[in-house]
């Protein structure tokens, strides 16, 4: 069974002699590999120690193998090797073997590699190159920084290569003559022309850089202004391929110089339009193009206005057009290069001409925005300051010609061109002289569109605080004053609240010494708060702490006018009587004359209410005070009638002093008043005279007072009118001319003038028809009448009267608390009607053309 079991296994059992060739099979196998692998060691080198390989890599780029060269130094970097002689080792070949591929490519294309160039460079300059390579790396980088757009970093790599020997010297030093150009320095354009003539007394040059060091002297010689000398070398230049261009854009310049603007741009066109890769010269000629097109519309422009001839004009706006469109199409074609960002400049000022502000914005904005670091900004066409300066012009132009938001765009679109502080300045500036235009046209705004206007200003004034504001915030020097002004804005647009605050955190923020007028402006920030308290505080405090300031002066009149504003009339009064009594400051200063005018309106308010408290029947109690008896009424008339001549005399100063004051229309009125109600005082004494010569001149003392009296309210009247005319009146105005003619009535009324008096109260009734004051008008006119022997007419004035009385407004009877109702005056004309027999002619209506509400007299009516 064991046999024949074997026999069936045939895996199991294999046969002698396949084994046999398995064995000898295998044995050839490994004898052929171990001869393959001994061959393979003797005839190969190993693999090179790394510091080697990186003198390979350096010997391979000596050689012009750049592509060997960097696979070598690429593995060194894959492995982490940092050689220990030379530390910058790797990315010098990297960057060496790149800067030297690029400049062996077309102009066009070597952008990029000059960026990578450069990377590279400047991880080796900081790593450490060996001694032999520093000029070589030097001269690399400085060209690779230079041509990638980094002048101000390129210029110490230029000027360490400039002293070096060697074939890259005269490019760098051509590198760097450009550099000197681009600043647009008289002597750095003096060292350029040093450095080209050294590059142009290389023997070694090839024809292309004999060619470039040729043109660069022309440039430099016509920047110089020095165009013969430029005409010279441009005979040094030949005709072929990038140098033919560079020629006619030279010789199309100099024809500009001579303001040969139309020759020269028959030379421009061909070069402007040209689609050749190289972008140089087709850069320079479109824009020197539209700058032609733009020097040929000025010139029309000026001629046209010089000789008022509209066929120029028109001449101009086509060539300014022209320039428009050819600066936007430099600026795109050429995205990029010096030429875009001075295209981009030049088309924000043609368009700014012409009108077209929204389009120039963003030319502007696209010049300001290329401008990343202010410090490194060089262009061939023009400097920083240069640029600044047409900026600066934009926003000088739009804010003179009211487009205040156009202004404020720009200027927001500033920084960092302009430092950032200096940019919100022209913001707040902008919008600053913005409410100034809106505050001037408050006095031309037609009535339907005052309301508006003055929203409208007051908006701009908290957008000049809220820029103020962000001014402080960004500068160290000038913070106190521009947190101030925001301050004061915000006062000016009614934030009274944002006003606080600014004035609390300057208070928090600046030393005490300096705190007098801040503390003012928060107190008349807090009073127009209605937070008095608070107010009191701040004065106090300002005249505690800086007692000589001119601040605390005014500060003094607040605390009066405080006082005033309480109803604290004993306090106001001698507050302002100290303050004049002092004499710490002259009648020429503010404070003075208001204190003056304070003092004399308070007099004039104790006055009135002595003269309404002694009117009362004798044991009546008033609203305030002990019952009045005979003697306290005598008492109260006289103290009253000296306050009204102490008040006619402080006036008559302030008239002499402050003839064109702010409040000089109510000091009128208020000296008229006190005439009318001083002859008061006159007729008064009358009785008790013991001679008809005394009761005579009483009475003409009596009735002078009553002239003067009418001749200044009839003076403010014309005023006040003239001023209504003109739609100029203010509420203030409006309130004061509805005074001042129901005064003028009652005075002609109290003169026995009942003929001028009834004149006077109809003008009254005609201004406010829907009023009480009306309704009380047109009782004194019945009351004229009734002196005048008219009692037909007394009883029309009461007819008219009871018929405005149905027509007024609810609202006419509750503008004074305690005032006579709809339902008192009723009552009462019903009664006065009773009077006068009934007329039959008597009209049935009077003349209602307005709704103005006015107070109502808080007694019943009589004459």
């Amino acid at each position: 069974m064991a046999q024949a079991s074997a026999s069936t296994d045939p895996i199991a059992a294999p046969k002698p002699g396949l084994l046999s060739h398995w064995k000898i099979m295998t044995g050839a196998g490994l004898g052929l590999a171990l001869v393959v692998a001994g061959y393979l060691y003797l005839t190969s080198s190993p693999e090179l120690p790394p510091a080697l390989q990186l003198k390979q890599a350096l010997e391979d780029l000596d050689a012009g193998r750049l592509l060997t060269a960097r696979k070598t130094v690429t593995k060194l970097q894959e492995a982490g090797y940092v050689d220990p002689e030379f530390p910058g080792g790797t990315d010098f070949v990297l960057g060496m073997s790149t800067f030297l591929e690029t400049q062996a490519q077309e102009e066009g294309r070597r952008d990029q590699g000059y960026v990578v160039a450069a990377t590279y460079l400047q991880s080796a300059d900081k790593h450490s190159v060996q001694a032999a390579r520093r000029m070589q790396c030097a001269q690399a980088l400085g060209i690779s920084l230079y041509q990638s757009g980094a002048i101000e970093a390129a210029v110490p790599h230029l000027k360490e290569a400039v002293l070096s020997v060697g074939p890259g010297r005269s490019e760098a030093a051509l590198c760097l003559a450009e550099a000197y150009v681009d600043s647009h320095v008289p002597d750095m354009l003096q060292k350029a022309l040093e450095l080209n003539s050294t590059v142009i007394a290389d023997t070694t040059l090839t024809p292309l850089m004999r060619d470039q060091a040729w043109q660069q002297r022309a440039q430099l010689l016509i920047a110089l202004n020095r165009p013969k000398e430029a005409d010279e070398a441009q005979t040094h230049l030949s005709k072929e391929n990038n140098a033919s261009q560079g020629l006619i854009v030279l010789q199309a310049q100099t024809l500009m110089i001579d303001k040969r603007y139309k020759e020269a741009l028959e030379l421009l066109a061909p070069i402007a339009n040209s689609e050749r890769l190289e972008r140089r010269y087709p850069a320079s000629a479109a824009y020197l193009a539209a700058r032609c097109a733009e020097r040929l519309g000025e010139i029309a422009q000026q001629e046209g206005e010089a000789t008022n001839s509209e066929a120029l004009r028109v001449e101009a706006r086509r060539w300014l057009g022209q320039a428009a469109t050819d600066y936007e199409r430099t600026a795109e074609r050429f995205e990029g290069t010096h030429e875009a960002v001075a295209a981009r400049l030049g088309a924000g000022d043609v368009l700014r001409s012409l009108g077209r502000s929204e389009e120039a914005l963003s030319s502007y904005g696209h010049a300001l925005r290329s401008v990343r670091k202010p410090e490194q900004f060089r262009n061939r066409w023009l400097t920083l300051t240069r640029l600044r300066e047409r900026i600066q012009t934009a926003w000088d132009e739009w804010v003179k010609a009211d487009r205040h938001a156009d202004a404020i765009a720009l200027a927001e679109m500033m920084s960092p061109v302009y430092p950032r502080a200096d940019a919100l300045e022209l913001v707040a500036r902008a919008n600053e002289s913005w409410a100034a235009h809106l505050q001037g046209q408050l006095s031309a705004a037609r009535k339907d569109r005052l309301a508006l206007v003055q929203s409208e200003l007051k908006e701009r004034w908290k957008r000049c605080g809220t820029a103020f504001e962000q001014l402080a915030e960004a500068r160290t020097k000038g913070y106190a004053e521009a947190l101030l002004k925001s301050a004061d804005f915000f006062v000016l647009g009614h934030d009274f609240e944002r006003a606080v605050q600014l004035l609390t955190k300057y208070l928090e923020s600046q030393p005490p010494s300096t705190h007098s007028l801040a503390l003012l402006k928060r107190g008349k920030a807090l009073l127009d708060l209605d937070r008095s308290e608070d107010a009191m505080v701040d004065f106090s405090r300002l005249i505690e702490y800086h007692p000589t300031d001119p601040n605390a002066f005014m500060a003094q009149y607040l605390i009066g006018r405080v006082h005033l504003e309480r109803n604290e009339l004993d306090q106001a009064e001698r507050n302002w009587r100290a303050f004049l009594a002092a004499h710490i400051v002259t009648p020429d200063s503010e404070e003075w004359r208001l204190s003056v005018y304070g003092l004399s309106k308070l007099l004039m308010l104790r006055a009135e209410a002595e003269l309404q408290s002694s009117a009362a029947a004798p044991g009546a109690v008033p609203a305030a005070g002990p019952p009045v008896d005979e003697a306290s009424q005598k008492s109260l008339r006289k103290a009253a009638y000296r306050r009204l001549e102490e008040v006619i005399s402080r006036l008559e100063e302030y008239f002499d002093r402050y003839p064109k004051s702010a409040e000089i229309g109510e000091a009128h009125f208020w000296h008229a008043r006190a005439l009318q109600q001083s002859a008061d005082a006159f007729e008064e004494e009358i009785p008790g005279a013991e001679t008809d010569f005394a009761r005579s001149e009483l009475q003409r003392q009596r009735l002078a007072r009553l002239d003067r009296a009418i001749k200044e309210f009839q003076t403010l009247q014309a005023l006040l009118i003239k001023s209504q005319k003109s739609d100029s009146l203010d509420a203030v105005g409006k309130a004061l001319l509805r005074n001042t003619g129901s005064e003028l009535a009652r005075c002609q009324y109290h003169r026995g003038d009942y003929q001028s008096a009834v004149d006077a109260y109809q003008a009254c009734i005609n201004r406010d028809p829907l009023s009480t004051d009306s309704l009380l008008a047109l009782v004194q006119v019945a009351n004229c009448y009734k002196h005048l022997g008219e009692p037909p007419r007394a009883a029309t004035a009461l007819a008219q009267a009871r018929l405005m009385l149905k027509q007024l407004p609810d609202s006419a009877f509750a503008s004074v608390p305690g005032a006579m109702s709809r339902e008192d005056w009723a009552r009462w004309l019903e009664w006065a009607q009773s009077q006068f027999p009934p007329q039959p002619s008597a009209p049935a209506t009077a003349p209602l053309t307005s709704t103005t509400n006015t107070t109502t007299p808080q007694k019943s009516p009589s004459s």
